[in-house]
């Protein structure tokens, strides 16, 4: 993903969003877990938790960042004051109707006794 200078993101979970007051599934209600990898170092376009106990997280290159997508880690990201940020964004799921068939396939193979 690029942000160019002057782009964010708003608040949101990964998973659920917010009607009249209450969590509810969006779109992708399959995810797990998000992960972000950080290409390149950027002025602004921070990751900021709600949460006190994570705070805010400055773009490095070569930083990884993974979280639960529910509604406990609400996120946004700061505008970029300086340059492009560039990331690669991933995300994880527990669902196996969601998951890559060959990936299903090759777990299947695993459990079969050899």
């Amino acid at each position: 993903m690029r942000g160019s200078p002057g782009q964010g993101h708003e608040w949101h979970a990964d998973n659920v969003r917010s009607v009249n007051g209450r969590w509810v599934a969006n779109h992708t209600p399959h995810r797990d877990i998000a992960g972000i990898l950080y290409l390149n170092r950027v002025k602004g376009g921070r990751l900021r938790f709600q949460r006190d106990d994570i705070g805010a997280l400055s773009p490095a290159a070569g930083l990884y960042v993974t979280f639960p997508c529910g509604s406990d880690y609400l996120h946004h990201v700061e505008p970029v004051m300086c340059g492009d940020r560039f990331t690669m964004s991933v995300w994880f799921t527990t669902e196996r109707c969601h998951a890559h068939p060959v990936l299903v396939a090759l777990t299947a193979e695993d459990r079969k006794p050899h």
